[in-house]
């Protein structure tokens, strides 16, 4: 059932994978850049083919055995993942077929985007066969900073809502919530390089040379004794260590790109006797991972 779940989470990694890869397609289609498009388009119909093949790998499995409590845990994570991918999907591939390359663009999008709901379609029933923790849940109470109008299915919430989604293209996962690191600040800082160059006796000049960058910060606190423990931030740090570029997804399904994680800081207080903390304080730094598309 463990290779089940991985599979199904590296699914969820490629389908929120091609979400981001839709709104730059899109940007780059609006803005009349047609390499970037072409290029964002290649990429989109890759990342559902192969979402679309793990799904279909792992319906048959779902429908044919049961879960356990914590299995149906992750399959609805996953299956959640996924129904907002889908959402923000159908919005980028939109934008890129009413723009001037649609005609030339929109047949491949969208024909991968209906393998992919056809592919999701499935393994959401069969993962109502499979447990009724999965498809009896309780919906998870939606921000109202989420796309309105947009219902979440039974099958595809999770029991436990959570605050940021880290996704890493291998498919492992990362949930800040109550029971992990919830923190209690974000702050996200948005740069754009203008450089200046000094004038005699005149106020100096100003021009942009690039978008600059971004980051984004998140602080909270982790209460050891409680069900997060004390090893979360260890975790983290070999997440981080692996060097790759990072999905990040909030929890009321907005993509937020891909990032690094670049900066792990903790202090630890309250002490037991043993040195052992009761409070662990950290603060994460995240920065933006530069796009790669053509025209950019």
């Amino acid at each position: 059932m463990a290779t089940l779940i991985d599979i199904l989470s590296q699914a969820a990694a490629g389908g929120v994978r091609a979400a981001e890869q839709a709104q730059k397609a899109a940007r780059s289609a609006e803005a009349g850049q047609i390499a970037g498009a072409t290029v964002g388009a290649a990429a989109i119909i890759g990342s559902l083919d192969d979402a679309a093949v793990k799904l279909g790998s792992v319906s048959g499995r779902l429908a044919a055995g049961e879960l356990d409590s914590a299995g149906s845990a992750a399959v609805g994570r996953s299956l959640r993942a996924l129904a907002v991918a889908e959402t923000a999907l159908d919005t980028g591939i939109a934008r890129v077929v009413a723009s001037t390359v649609g005609s030339t663009l929109g047949p491949g999008l969208q024909a991968a985007l209906t393998e992919f709901g056809a592919a999701l379609g499935l393994t959401r029933r069969a993962a109502g066969v499979a447990g009724q923790s999965v498809s009896g849940a309780q919906p998870v109470p939606v921000s109202s900073l989420a796309i309105p109008g947009v219902a979440i299915p039974s099958a595809a919430t999770s029991a436990q809502p959570h605050l940021l989604v880290l996704s890493a293209d291998n498919g492992e996962r990362y949930y800040f919530g109550l029971g992990t690191a919830a923190y209690e600040t974000l702050k996200r800082t948005t740069s754009f390089n203008v450089a200046a160059q000094e004038r005699l006796q005149r106020p100096e000049a100003l021009q942009a040379v690039s978008q600059g960058g971004e980051t984004i910060s998140v602080s909270g606190a982790i209460f050891t004794k409680t069900k997060a423990g004390a090893r979360q931030l260890d975790t983290l740090r070999r997440i981080g260590a692996a060097l790759l570029p990072l999905q990040l997804t909030t929890g009321y399904g907005d993509v937020l790109g891909r990032w690094y994680l670049t900066q792990i800081d903790e202090e630890q207080g309250a002490l037991m006797p043993d040195g052992a903390p009761r409070k662990q304080t950290f603060t994460l730094e995240f920065r933006r991972y530069g796009d790669d598309f053509a025209n950019r």
